[in-house]
């Protein structure tokens, strides 16, 4: 059989790898103010948690279903206002202090959902408060709907609605006690080896579930990137083409895309300007040409009325011709008469 100091150390060996996945965890809000979180360990729990922005609306919180050996008053610490804190399917187990519960000041909690570990008895009324022998008062939960199933064997008890392990003697009795148990072929009876080897078996689980996670994770980004590889290089070829249909300088087509694309914008910004100095030209220009015509304008006039002061004075002097014309006929009929 497997010692115990070999379990211990292989849960150790095995929590030792969690760091590796503190980044990877899943919340998820299933309603206004219900937050479930999955993929969490003992190492990622307290960043997960940060995550949420708003912790004091959060009315439920679901931490099921990971491989949790742990947590503490001081994760839970900003959730004020929880009324179902979901602590089920997870790996707390043996005595595990379940006292930092009630060091949480919950303004509403009513109820802590511990279904799927593997507890002590002694923790559990400890937690519920039915422990005569307390010399405090300790917060009362109410149990969540629907009674754990427990094994059939002598060493599991029911505490409320749990299944738990009863601490019947005093530590070094009860090592002796699983001693013997595990020297005793065939006892029917559950050793600690082997609950510490369903321990490790339902904690290496969440851990393979966090490698196949991972990898799937790389397997989206390696084509994320080949897919953002092909891009750029569909990039890189427009940019060269736009480089020599602009005629620009042939040399900086072995440049990168970003190169290249200043340069691109640098000669649309020139030839922004170009054209805006060639604008400015010709309105300047406009303006000149509307001065000349005005001015045109009013020599024209003033040619115009010139016109017809000279048609006038012409007109004048026709008249005044014809006159002196007639009078000179007339004294040549006066002087034929004489003669």
């Amino acid at each position: 059989m497997v010692s115990r100091q070999v379990c211990t150390v292989a849960l150790l060996l095995l929590c030792g790898f969690i760091p590796t996945y503190a980044s990877v965890y899943q919340v998820s809000l299933q309603n206004s103010n219900r937050y479930k979180i999955d993929y969490l360990t003992d190492g990622n729990l307290q960043h997960a948690l940060r995550s949420i922005a708003a912790p004091s609306n959060v009315k439920e919180l679901d931490l099921s279903g990971n491989p949790l050996s742990r947590i503490s008053a001081n994760d839970l610490n900003a959730f004020t206002n929880l009324e179902l804190l979901n602590l089920s399917s997870n790996v707390l187990f043996e005595t595990v202090d379940l006292g930092f519960l009630n060091d949480i000041h919950f303004r509403e909690a009513h109820t802590v959902d511990l279904r799927g570990n593997w507890l002590q008895c002694e923790s559990l009324r400890k937690f519920l408060g039915i422990d005569k022998q307390l010399n405090k008062n300790t917060r009362r939960y109410s149990n969540p709907v629907g009674e754990e199933p427990c094994n059939n064997q002598s060493e599991v008890k029911r505490v409320g609605i749990y299944c738990c392990d009863e601490l019947l003697a005093p530590f070094a009795d009860r090592l002796i006690d699983l001693k013997r148990k595990e020297l005793v072929p065939n006892s029917g009876q559950s050793t600690e080896s082997d609950r510490c080897e369903l321990e490790k078996q339902a904690r290496q689980r969440k851990i393979n579930e966090l490698q196949n996670k991972l990898t799937n994770e790389k397997n989206v980004l390696e084509k994320s990137i080949s897919e953002t590889d092909l891009e750029i290089i569909n990039l890189q070829n427009l940019l060269n083409e736009t480089v020599s249909s602009l005629q620009l300088d042939p040399s900086i087509t072995n440049q990168g895309p970003l190169q290249l694309l200043r340069a691109i914008v640098q000669w649309y910004e020139e030839q922004y300007e170009k054209e805006q100095r060639d604008k400015d030209s010709t309105i300047e220009m406009f303006h000149r040409l509307v001065q000349m015509e005005k001015s045109l304008r009013g020599d024209v006039e003033s040619l115009e009325k010139q016109k017809k002061t000279e048609q006038v004075n012409l007109s004048k002097v026709e008249d005044e011709l014809t006159e002196m014309e007639n009078r000179n006929d007339s004294d040549g009929d006066d002087n034929e008469d004489i003669f």
